[in-house]
């Protein structure tokens, strides 16, 4: 809570603009634990290729869902 207050005073933004954003990137850390569930391979279990495919599938997946909720691919930024 107090990082939202540190970073709008670094950015020059409003508290509640920082707010919303690091709700909004902070929502794949709900995602996460569920992956565990549907792949051992997560938590280390199985064989070296099977955990190197589920940490890649997993990071991909975490910063698509991430990009998604915050928007950054359906504006235009330039």
């Amino acid at each position: 809570c107090i990082a939202v207050f540190v970073a709008a005073g670094i950015a020059g933004e409003r508290w509640y603009k920082v707010a919303r954003w690091a709700i909004t990137l902070s929502a794949v850390t709900y995602i996460i634990p569920l992956l565990f569930l549907f792949n051992p391979s997560y938590l280390g279990q199985g064989g070296v290729l099977s955990i190197m495919d589920a940490l890649l599938s997993g990071t991909v997946l975490c910063v698509a869902i991430s990009l998604m909720l915050s928007g950054l691919l359906s504006e235009k930024r330039w």
